[in-house]
């Protein structure tokens, strides 16, 4: 079965001090990586205005290393999108990391100490569905009535170039 999907989170503005609210987020990359998961794809050989997805770079992924700079990375990551945040790791409700692979949820979880029963997953149902993974997991989890109001979120993942980020909210 292929499964091809798109995730899209819609911000809106509010006057309420105390209602849905974005607490921090971290973002970044560590472009001196950026080989580890990549599409080589030479610009001045190819023209982006004549597509044609033959002819450009096929992705490449040293998975090996990707899995030890996700595992070690992420918990850094988080901790740093929560050091400004005014709430503790133990507050947050759930946890959605991108859903590349389940080793390395259980593996990031682990090294911080979060229980799998906070921590959503639907990578069983769906596999890796590269950058739509978090808002498909979040926006399933709203809708089997799982995620409630007010609760709060972490959502963490990682990507091409070795990009990642982190955000914590209150939904």
């Amino acid at each position: 079965r292929f499964i091809l999907c798109i995730g899209a989170v819609v911000l809106q503005r509010t006057e309420e001090k105390e209602e849905n609210k974005i607490f921090n987020y971290y973002l970044g990359s560590d472009s001196e990586l950026n080989d580890l998961l990549t599409i080589n794809f030479d610009h001045d050989k190819y023209n982006l205005d004549k597509p044609n997805v033959n002819k450009y770079g096929k992705l490449y992924m040293n998975g090996k290393e990707v899995f030890k700079y996700t595992i070690s990375n992420i918990p850094k990551i988080l901790k740093k999108a929560i050091q400004h945040s005014n709430i503790n790791i133990e507050d947050i409700n759930y946890f959605i990391f991108h859903q590349a692979n389940i080793r390395i949820i259980e593996t990031v979880a682990k090294n911080l100490n979060i229980p799998m029963s906070k921590v959503l997953v639907n990578l069983d149902e769906y596999a890796n569905t590269s950058a739509a993974s978090i808002p498909l997991c979040f926006s399933e989890n709203i809708k089997n009535g799982k995620i409630k109001t007010n609760d709060i979120i972490c959502m963490c993942g990682f990507g091409a170039g070795m990009s990642y980020g982190c955000v914590i909210l209150k939904y």
